[in-house]
């Protein structure tokens, strides 16, 4: 009887351990594992079977670089990486430049393969259940040709199916273009110019899209000089045709010493759109707000009294609407460097919480954030250090539970590979690249090892000794009676 006592409330307690382990505090920064020092924080894409799908950009040999995938949830931690699409030299860190999922679980990616002067933006699928296996993606293909020269684009996803890029070109005269697939990637419109640069030695660069409660989308954009600084943040509203800027402004200029206008995210709060960008000197965040759908837009203010400039921000929304936001920062002075959290609390953002801080070193300097938002409620954060590339350290992660509903669990349907292999997508052209035949890649852990990573499994280890300390208790007893 006590035996099988001690076994029941160690069964609970484990259960209660496993179920307990994300809490309302941050978790404690760690390395991704088998990622490859030099590469940026990975893009992240949440399903709804609990899964967070990871993609980034590693070389793999000499000649040859490949965007690789892993798989991370709250049970099971990290899977081994897999590269499943193989981009020759590609464009450098900024290859891989967008992913999303559809309603149907399929995960869709774009990637930019080039030089410094041109190149064309391709695009892939595959279902989020087999994506893991290099032989589900379907054939990449162009779907954007002479992108460039600056590999910067974004994609998003409307009503579940409807896939919408945009990106800068040069097809027909430098500036913001946008192609969109109306049946889940299988086709794609050719190439629509919507805004058209008129300055010399200015480019699109760092742009990013929102969908509002209407289903409007709102885009936002810098324009890059050849001094290599954001000279200009504009904004554009598509129309309900989907083929124009209905909408065009410019919502901030470099002036004067300023450092840089660049860096812009947008991110619609129901009613209202929020921008956050870079501005001034030193570099700092500023937000704006439109509360008419992008007809006009609040005086530019300062959401933190703090600088930096560490590329985009990352904004997500839980199960409640709710706005949360990850941000690289410096603070005080001293000065604290790190990756900052806060939530938007409907007037004003929250004051920043460290998800990781100290001071700057040559190893530590976190900057480019990307985050997710995991069945409604886990806010998990990626990012990287901005330093000497022999002083790098790959991408590091951390999570905390929201104080919102976890959404239920939607099993997939398992498609097969076969199913897959019936995807047919029609881009502009089959680029020669489009021959690779990716394979996959040896998985080598720290220790030589193929491994993943498990969150808990040190705590459950570290319990053994307590179960044969029962035991033993349990047989002595026993024996004594």
């Amino acid at each position: 009887m006590f035996f099988s006592k001690a076994i029941l409330i160690l069964s609970i307690f484990f259960l209660g351990l496993s179920q307990g382990q994300i809490t309302n505090q941050w978790s404690n920064p760690e390395q991704i594992p088998n990622y490859q020092d030099t590469s940026r924080a990975p893009l992240l894409v949440a399903d709804r079977e609990n899964n967070i799908h990871v993609f980034n950009y590693e070389s793999i040999s000499n000649s040859q670089n490949a965007i690789i995938y892993r798989r991370w949830n709250p049970e099971d931690g990290w899977t081994p990486p897999t590269d499943i699409l193989l981009v020759g030299l590609g464009g450098g860190p900024q290859t891989l430049q967008g992913a999303v999922m559809d309603e149907n679980q399929i995960i869709h990616i774009i990637f930019y393969i080039g030089t410094d002067q041109s190149g064309d933006m391709y695009y892939s699928q595959a279902p989020a259940a087999i994506a893991n296996d290099s032989t589900s993606w379907t054939k990449p293909y162009v779907i954007g040709k002479k992108a460039g020269p600056l590999p910067f684009a974004n994609m998003i996803v409307d009503h579940g199916k409807n896939l919408t890029v945009f990106y800068d070109s040069e097809l027909e005269g430098n500036g913001l273009y946008m192609v969109r697939s109306e049946d889940y990637g299988k086709n794609w419109s050719q190439p629509l110019a919507l805004f058209k640069v008129s300055q010399e030695k200015r480019w699109p660069a760092a742009i990013r899209s929102t969908i509002d409660s209407k289903g409007t989308i709102h885009v936002v954009w810098s324009l890059v000089s050849d001094l290599g600084v954001g000279e200009e943040i504009h904004y554009g509203r598509l129309n309900s045709e989907l083929n124009e800027f209905e909408q065009d402004t410019i919502l901030a200029k470099r002036e004067g010493m300023d450092y840089s206008a660049t860096w812009p995210e947008i991110i619609s709060d129901g009613d209202r759109l929020i921008i956050l960008f870079q501005d001034s000197f030193p570099a700092s965040r500023f937000m704006s707000i439109s509360q008419d759908g992008g007809n006009t837009w609040s005086f530019p203010v300062q959401p933190f009294p703090y600088i930096g400039e560490y590329e985009f921000t990352s904004m997500t929304k839980d199960s409640n609407g709710v706005i949360h936001l990850v941000l690289g920062n410096r603070i005080g002075n001293p000065e604290i460097h790190g990756m900052w959290y806060s939530k938007w609390l409907g007037n004003r953002w929250s004051a920043l919480e460290p998800i990781t801080s100290g001071p700057n070193t040559s190893f530590y300097d976190p900057s480019a954030p990307q985050s997710v938002i995991l069945q409604g409620n886990i806010l998990f954060a990626t990012w990287w250090n901005n330093v000497q590339r022999d002083k790098l350290t790959g991408a590091w992660y951390s999570y905390k539970l929201l104080d919102s509903p976890q959404l239920s669990i939607t099993p997939n349907l398992q498609p097969t590979l076969a199913a897959t292999k019936a995807v047919e997508v029609k881009g502009t052209e089959t680029p020669e690249t489009n021959s690779m035949k990716p394979t996959p890649l040896n998985t080598i852990s720290f220790d030589g090892k193929k491994a993943s990573y498990i969150p808990a499994s040190a705590i459950f280890l570290g319990f053994i000794p307590a179960v044969a300390l029962i035991i033993g208790y349990y047989f002595f007893k026993k024996k004594q009676g």
